[in-house]
């Protein structure tokens, strides 16, 4: 009998703890569910931190670098990168990467 267990399901809710709470779940919203974050995030995602900065309210500004961060460590590689990839994403195509709590994948 395999007494190995599966691993567990990655909770992205609990990672990027330094960021906006409100900022780390719309990243979330946007990874699993591709729900369309706003514009600020939208700019970071398409990695046009230019925009980002200049959008950015001053809480976001001064967390921009753990966000990039964030972004590069936990979203799928098809989900960001340019504004092609985040359309894509958000129009259903690209591989899901990552699994809900609860076992359903993305």
């Amino acid at each position: 009998m395999n007494t190995a267990s599966a691993p567990p399901a990655i909770h992205l809710s609990n990672r990027g703890e330094h960021i906006d709470p409100i900022i780390r779940d719309a990243l979330v919203a946007y990874c699993i569910h591709r729900r369309k974050p706003g514009q600020f995030l939208v700019a970071c995602l398409q990695n046009d931190f230019v925009q980002a900065a200049t959008r950015a309210d001053w809480s976001n500004r001064h967390q921009l670098h753990l966000i990039a961060s964030w972004i590069f460590t936990y979203a799928p590689s098809s989900a960001w990168g340019d504004p092609m990839k985040v359309d894509m994403w958000l129009a259903g195509i690209g591989v899901p990467g990552f699994v809900e709590p609860g076992g359903e994948s993305a």
